[in-house]
């Protein structure tokens, strides 16, 4: 639940961000590479052998709510390395909120045409400005 909380706040600050539909589509393809990264590692690290890198993608939070149940189940980590990366996955997700907030306001009523890194830094900039 932490970790599709964390997904959907990070979409929630790319889809405030798009203005077309092409724009949506082109700015949630960076999260959805890193799901489906999260998703390679799980599956075809524990058949090469790669344990030590399967234990070490655990607790990063982009990949743990994928990685961190199939290393769990594999014995290759404990319960108390588990509860360690959830208690991290929370952690980064109540700053990503803190973060997001204020970004998301100044975002989702904005209807910049600019380039999506450039929309990304103005939109920060906008949202953080005293």
């Amino acid at each position: 639940v932490i970790g599709t909380l964390f997904y959907l706040t990070v979409a929630a600050l790319f889809a405030s961000m798009a203005v077309t539909q092409e724009d949506y589509q082109q700015f949630q393809s960076p999260l959805m590479l890193m799901l489906l990264g999260g998703f390679y590692i799980g599956i075809f690290a524990p058949m090469a052998g790669g344990d030590g890198f399967l234990k070490v993608m655990a607790f990063i939070p982009i990949f743990t709510p994928i990685v961190a149940p199939i290393a769990l189940a594999g014995g290759m980590l404990s319960t108390l390395e588990a509860v360690i990366a959830l208690l991290f996955v929370g952690i980064i997700l109540i700053l990503s909120l803190y973060l997001v907030a204020p970004v998301y306001r100044v975002a989702i009523l904005s209807y910049e045409q600019t380039k999506f890194f450039k929309r990304i830094k103005d939109n920060f900039k906008k949202a953080f400005q005293k």
